[in-house]
């Protein structure tokens, strides 16, 4: 069972975060007794893996640790001579309240450079935290060690005290004397940890939205702003490791507040990359966890569209039905099981150019993070549909199945032969709700083109037309 410190506690948001040899764990509040909820006490706990994340669960006061009021310093009963004597420690404390941030964060950084306890102020770092110097951009708190031992010298060297400018999420940390070059460090908070800082870059501070890219935030339910600095954040780092044109971003966070979810916490992280849009998203128990399960999943996404087009630029031909996915399918959120009589009809139209092959569909899809994608195929010029199996693999159907399959050779073998079925909305409906299958691909009775019905998450029906069809 490993010992750690406690570095966050949110009661709000009913999270702490526990770190251990340099690693953050989240922690749900219900996981964390009542005597550990305290900033910098020592805890033991047990480390659980779920959808790809790490958290901790059942922690505990670490056997001797001393979490009193009074008490300045958090150090333990090891080697005391009676019970309640303080025993000196020579760890600093580095928990942080996360109603004192962000200059509080900063100011317990500040005073660890200057210590040169460069292992306690990475811990004040996120995981995938990103430095901007004049020599470029640095991402992942396991390299920046480097820096802070060497910011730690020029600020020994100044020999002055800090001082600290708050505006809103970012803290200016200057150190300035008469005799010696002002020293100054642009840090932003996101929920208690170190996301992004600045050091001897050209702008010196960031200035708006320091991405240089417009960014769409929306929100539905009891989302707490901490959320959506989190959500910002993490969306933030992942764009800092790919050398590409970002022209919008998007984050779209959703808590539901109905008992029976049992992953109420529903995230979409979208950038739309020189033109095409990358999209991830991923539902979990907490907010938390969904923003990071979707932020590695649009890493990998934007991983995968890198090596497509490297892939694509050696010529390289694809061999036949060995289209491949970054990963598995991604756990979506239970739907709502809206009564009957209550459930609408949502229309969208699909985000298919009216002709692609069935290889352009199965990257758009893939890249989009749908479980089908409508679309109209271009050499039989026939409405068709790209879906996900259990596997991860695709199967294909088209409202008039050619005879030769050729077009499809690339992507996948599984073609459904049989025609598309001619329905109206209503009846498509009707055969949604009497099948298993999550989605109804027909030819609509009315317009002659092909239509997808499907079940939304919050228990209405959706309606996907061709992008062209009138």
């Amino acid at each position: 069972m490993p010992q750690g410190r406690v570095q966050i506690v949110d009661e709000q948001n009913r999270r702490a975060r526990i770190v251990w040899r340099g690693r953050v764990y989240e922690a749900d509040l219900s996981e964390v007794a009542s005597p550990a909820r305290v900033p910098g006490v020592r805890v033991r706990f047990d480390v659980v893996r779920a959808d790809g994340v790490e958290r901790a669960r059942a922690v505990q006061l670490a056997v001797g640790a001393r979490n009193h009021a009074r008490q300045r310093r958090f150090g333990d009963l090891t080697g005391a001579r009676r019970d309640g004597a303080k025993v000196p420690t020579t760890a600093k404390q580095y928990g942080v309240d996360v109603t004192t941030q962000p200059t509080r964060v900063a100011q317990v950084w500040a005073d660890l450079v200057l210590d040169g306890a460069v292992d306690a102020a990475l811990a004040l770092y996120d995981p995938g935290a990103v430095l901007h110097t004049a020599d470029g951009t640095t991402q992942g708190r396991a390299r920046l060690g480097r820096f802070l031992e060497d910011l730690a010298v020029e600020v020994r060297g100044v020999g002055a005290a800090p001082s600290f400018v708050t505006n809103d999420r970012y803290v200016q940390v200057s150190w300035v004397a008469e005799a010696a070059e002002p020293l100054t460090t642009t840090l932003s908070v996101v929920a208690g940890s170190i996301a992004r800082q600045w050091f001897r870059v050209d702008d010196g501070e960031p200035d708006g939205d320091e991405a240089g890219r417009p960014l769409e935030i929306v929100r539905r339910g009891p989302v707490t702003d901490s959320d959506v600095d989190y959500a910002e954040s993490k969306l933030s780092q992942v764009e800092a490791g790919f050398d590409e044109t970002i022209r919008l971003a998007r984050v779209k966070l959703e808590q539901s507040t109905r008992a029976a979810h049992d992953r109420p916490a529903s995230v979409e992280l979208a950038l739309d990359v020189d033109g095409d849009l990358v999209r991830a998203h991923h539902a979990a128990a907490t907010m938390t966890e969904a923003v990071d399960a979707a932020a590695a999943r649009l890493r990998d996404r934007m991983n995968h569209r890198r090596d497509r087009h490297r892939h694509d630029a050696t010529g390289t031909e694809a061999r036949p039905n060995q289209w491949r996915h970054g990963q598995l399918p991604p756990t979506r959120p239970a739907y709502y099981d809206r009564p009957r009589e209550d459930r609408e009809l949502v229309r969208h139209k699909t985000l298919a150019t009216p002709d692609a092959t069935p290889e352009e569909a199965a990257w758009d899809m893939d890249q989009l993070d749908y479980d089908f994608f409508l679309f109209r195929e271009l050499g039989s010029g026939q409405d068709s549909l790209l879906a996900r199996r259990p596997d991860g693999g695709l199967r294909a159907a088209q409202v008039e199945p050619e005879d030769d399959l050729a077009a499809w050779a690339g992507v996948t073998d599984d073609v459904d032969r049989a025609p598309a079925p001619r329905l109206a909305v209503s009846d498509a409906i009707e055969r949604l709700d009497a099948g298993d299958e999550p989605f109804v691909f027909f030819l609509n009775h009315d317009t002659g083109r092909g239509n997808v019905v499907y079940r939304r998450y919050d228990g209405h029906y959706g309606l996907i037309t061709p992008v062209d069809e009138t």
